[in-house]
């Protein structure tokens, strides 16, 4: 059963904003170990920060061709329902948007 808060975030494109306080070298390095925070800042309260275990993103491609937008793409657990979300964000502000989509684990 699908519960609110994955109802909603999966009923359109969030605002998210990735780990605003790490570092930029440690967040490179948590990129490159498959797995990042990003929070869905139009949730109630102050957001809704979630784990992320990646299954693939540009981060060699930011390296050598000077991208300024990070496209991560990765799957984590929502108050039992299983989501893959896909995230564009811009590497300055660490902002920018997702898409959740419900994972079907029948």
């Amino acid at each position: 059963m699908i519960d609110k808060l994955t109802e909603q975030l999966s009923s359109k494109e969030q605002n998210v904003v990735l780990e605003p306080l790490t570092p930029r070298e440690e967040l490179i390095e948590r990129i490159k170990n498959n797995f990042v925070y990003i929070k869905f800042v139009n949730t109630n309260g102050t957001g809704t920060e979630v784990g992320v275990d990646l299954i693939a993103s540009n981060i060699k491609e930011l390296k050598y061709n000077n991208i300024k937008t990070l496209i991560i793409e990765g799957k984590t657990r929502l108050n039992f329902n299983y989501i893959l979300i896909k995230a564009s964000i811009d590497l300055e502000s660490r902002k920018g948007l997702a898409k959740v989509c419900l994972i079907d684990r029948s």
